[in-house]
């Protein structure tokens, strides 16, 4: 599972904070951020910040999960909620990655959230599972090889890792994770 593959990658006494695009998460993968968070309240020494797709302001969810250990902050964008944090470890999604790289989502908030936790953390991974590459989406937001680790349930398609040739970014596969 991939959320236990990137929780055994924190260690004790790292503050973490990461922006759950889309709560219900991806069930079968187990990249969902709350399967994330579920591993890391496992483990209280960790300290967590986050917010959920479902608390972004707008369509009257004005909504931001303030520090879990402290409750709920409300009308509070992701983005500036963020950049109030610096954490040893940023975890984020994404809706997509283009294959030249370019990481992609549906609403800019999103965007937002990832760069203000991209410029605000000592590390940053990206956890997705497979069926996110080649996805499309219309918000561009960074690229691949601004993070520093990528998690995910299968190899990384090779057109994928071209974008990353160069860089520093690791990659990491679940267990059990084969090609497609």
């Amino acid at each position: 599972m991939i959320a236990k593959l990137v929780a055994g990658q924190v260690e004790d006494n790292q503050s973490v904070a990461f922006f759950d695009r889309n709560h219900a998460g991806n069930r079968d993968a187990g990249t969902g951020h709350p399967r994330q968070a579920g591993h890391f309240h496992q483990q209280p020494e960790r300290c967590l910040h986050g917010v959920r797709q479902s608390d972004l302001p707008g369509d009257d969810r004005g909504r931001a999960a303030a520090p879990w250990r402290q409750g709920r902050s409300r009308g509070v964008r992701p983005g500036v909620f963020f950049a109030n944090y610096k954490v040893d470890i940023g975890i984020f999604g994404v809706a997509g990655v283009d294959e030249d790289g370019t990481l992609l989502d549906f609403h800019e908030d999103e965007v937002a959230a990832r760069q203000a936790i991209l410029a605000n953390c000592r590390r940053s991974f990206l956890v997705l599972d497979h069926s996110k590459f080649g996805r499309s989406a219309h918000v561009r937001g960074g690229r691949l090889s601004d993070v520093d680790a990528v998690f995910t349930d299968r190899p990384v398609p090779p057109s994928y890792l071209e974008s990353l040739k160069g860089s520093t970014t690791e990659v990491h596969v679940a267990e059990g994770g084969s090609a497609a």
